[in-house]
């Protein structure tokens, strides 16, 4: 199998665990659990495809027991041993309401591993003229767009919650029965009793994350605004989908795109490609402000979660220990290469 064949396989086997995690999640806000639900399925036929690349790839004499694929490799494992730890986590905790629990967390966790050795695989196939350039940006771009959906993902819990909440106080809820009859305080439950403040406080910090990563791999001067936009098209198509079909929908996060816009034009025309930490607190506080600039928005149907101002503060230093984060990442990641994996930064000029 040629090595765009796989790659593309990986972004199909990924396309598919995206388009299953968020069906999942607008699932359990209108049924309660069930292990074979067709949400569990979908994401399961995406694990099963990548499961059968690994496999194939670590079968092959060029690939076998290369770096990409052990990061892959833990990644499996990881989700794997979520697997049955979420089964027992819900069995014994009930209603499945919250996307913030730790056995999701285990998840999202295994699903990232997944994608990094995926992008590690691109870089070394980059490294020894396997791929060309465009294709390289095309396919990190593409896995850049699934690393932001899975770090994103607790998200939804806050982004379909209220959503949920007003139509439960305007008398049209969609949830079922069971889960109705299950809501003694519904605020509290439908957000999984996750306070306000977290939502913008977590936005920030994601985004500090994922736009320091993006950046690092010099995919294009609006590469964030890019990998951005594709995935709140993505939320605009699934929510669409889900109307037609009376799911429960979400609010979009139009506002990241605003953010990605300004971290762009920071990083390329103010800092050209360079910031030093201070240009990075500049660009910290252009997250900050974009973020929470939507609570100036207020109509009464729910444009966005609750988002307390106040909590703009804290939301400043999660933001900057998104920095500290993402750097320790790529520091991992420059070490962990050997020589001949790491990208010849001549091809990259």
């Amino acid at each position: 199998m040629k090595p765009n064949t796989l790659l593309g396989l990986w972004i199909v086997a990924f396309s598919l665990k995206a388009i299953g995690a968020s069906w999942d999640a607008s699932f359990h806000f209108k049924y309660l659990r069930e292990t074979t639900q067709s949400s569990h399925i979908v994401n399961s036929i995406g694990l099963v495809l990548a499961c059968l690349l690994w496999i194939y790839m670590a079968r092959r004499a060029e690939y076998k027991l290369t770096k990409p694929l052990k990061v892959s490799g833990l990644g499996f494992l990881v989700f794997f041993i979520g697997i049955p730890l979420d089964e027992a986590w819900h069995r014994i905790f009930g209603i499945d309401l919250t996307t913030w629990s730790i056995t999701h967390a285990i998840l999202y966790t295994g699903t990232a591993l997944m994608i990094a050795g995926t992008i590690l695989q691109v870089e070394a196939d980059y490294a020894e003229r396997i791929i060309t350039k465009a294709k390289r940006t095309m396919y990190l771009l593409f896995l850049m767009v699934f690393v932001f959906e899975s770090f994103w993902f607790p998200q939804l819990q806050q982004e379909q919650g209220v959503l949920s909440l007003y139509l439960f106080d305007q008398g049209t809820p969609l949830a079922s029965k069971d889960i109705l009859d299950l809501l003694s305080n519904p605020k509290s439950q439908i957000y999984g009793g996750i306070p306000d403040w977290l939502y913008g406080v977590y936005a920030c910090f994601a985004c500090m994350v994922l736009f320091r990563i993006i950046r690092y791999y010099k995919l294009g001067s609006f590469s964030c605004t890019i990998v951005v936009s594709i995935y709140v098209g993505f939320r605009v198509l699934t929510n669409l989908v889900y109307g037609l079909v009376e799911y429960p929908q979400s609010t979009i996060p139009y506002f990241l795109i605003l953010c990605a816009v300004v971290v762009d034009l920071l990083y390329v025309y103010t800092y050209k490609l360079k910031p030093h930490r201070m240009g990075w607190v500049v660009i910290t506080l252009g997250i900050v402000c974009c973020i929470y600039s939507v609570t100036l928005i207020n109509p009464s149907f729910p444009f966005h979660p609750p988002m307390p101002v106040i909590s703009a503060f804290a939301a400043f230093f999660s933001t900057l220990f998104g920095y500290g984060v993402a750097s320790f990442l790529l520091h991992l990641y420059e070490n962990y290469n050997s020589p001949k994996e790491i990208i010849n930064q001549k091809l990259l000029t």
